[in-house]
């Protein structure tokens, strides 16, 4: 797992922890961590200072979809496990990103079932930091820009979006299991998303969550 208990630590360090789901351990939702079957495969590529924050939820895509991969982003250093991925013939990568730059719309597509597995590439990070990351990875300038248009607006509290129609990182990849027809798998995720918030705001509080989410 990419995530430490000491980077956690960095951010609300008096906290006691669980070491598996960064939660505060009075609040721990290890056992209700699903296991989510799905035929996509998600690529987050993630903001370095994402990794001290305890409130990131692609870690929650990490924890319950085994076909995920989280690297860190680096503008000078890109990651060679991720560039070697984006060179196999087996997958069809789609970065993730709106189509409101007229320089991009070339790259823009839909998606389509294929012989070929999908990976979704998700920019984790504040929105400024996203575009950066877009910006400056010229190794993908060459992939099809899916932009995600849905009328949903975020249940993510923890922290405050510039817009309500922003959604955190969890919701995206969720709302892309739905583009590829994975409605369960969403569903399952969405559930797990929401039984994270619940816990994470009962252990803020220094309270205990007696959870009604079924395990897989």
């Amino acid at each position: 797992m990419i995530f430490s208990q000491t980077v956690m630590d960095k951010r609300g360090f008096r906290v006691i922890r669980c070491e598996k789901c960064r939660v505060p351990k009075v609040a721990c939702l290890c056992h209700i961590v699903p296991v989510i079957e799905t035929e996509a495969h998600f690529w987050i590529l993630m903001y370095w200072q994402e990794f001290t924050k305890p409130t990131n939820t692609g870690k929650l895509i990490e924890d319950s979809i085994a076909n995920t991969k989280i690297f860190a982003w680096d503008r000078k250093e890109p990651n060679q496990e991720f560039l070697t991925l984006l060179h196999d013939p087996k997958y069809q990568p789609y970065i993730v990103f709106p189509d409101d730059v007229e320089e991009y719309k070339p790259r823009v597509t839909t998606f389509e079932a294929s012989d070929k597995i999908p990976a979704f590439i998700i920019l984790d990070g504040t929105w400024n930091q996203a575009r950066k990351i877009f910006r400056k990875s010229p190794y993908m300038d060459h992939l099809p820009l899916l932009p995600l248009r849905t009328k949903k607006e975020s249940e993510y509290g923890l922290r405050r979006p510039s817009d309500k129609t922003h959604l955190c990182t969890v919701e995206v990849a969720a709302e892309l299991l739905n583009v590829a027809g994975e409605n369960q798998a969403s569903e399952q995720l969405y559930t797990y998303f929401r039984g994270f918030l619940t816990h994470y705001l009962a252990g803020r509080n220094n309270h205990a969550v007696k959870s009604n989410i079924s395990e897989s």
